[in-house]
């Protein structure tokens, strides 16, 4: 995998700013690529494939919706987070004073492992003509 360099100018400090490396994406799988992956190493169609993934990729939020983790064999656990207003006091918490809702992905160790391997190689630089 390689990087690219982003400058990023410090928020509590406009005037000092650093160089940070940041993923070099190569573009984008969807489901029905992915579907038709699978197809190819099963016994079953790409559009059974793409209907069961479209279905299960909608499971996932709504179990969340009930406070549910969930937790996916072989790849990981979803579950929400949120951040909020805090208060001086426990009764005075309320509902409205949640934010910044989000959904956090951990993965299995052995997807961990095999990230940690990944070999990060920055971006040749363009030769000047």
């Amino acid at each position: 995998m390689f990087f690219n360099t982003r400058k990023k100018t410090n928020p509590r400090n406009p005037s000092e700013s650093k160089y940070y490396p940041c993923p070099r994406y190569t573009g984008k799988v969807d489901l029905h690529q992915i579907a038709e992956q699978i197809s190819y190493a099963s016994s079953f169609t790409e559009a059974d494939v793409y209907g069961v993934l479209s279905i299960f990729a909608a499971m996932i939020p709504r179990y969340l919706e009930l406070g549910e983790i969930v937790e996916i064999e072989g790849l990981g656990t979803f579950r929400i987070s949120f951040s909020g207003k805090g208060s001086e006091k426990r009764e005075d918490v309320q509902a409205k004073d949640v934010d910044g809702i989000k959904m956090l992905f951990t993965p299995i160790i052995a997807i961990r492992r095999r990230l940690k391997k990944i070999k990060i190689r920055k971006v040749p630089a363009k030769r000047k003509r």
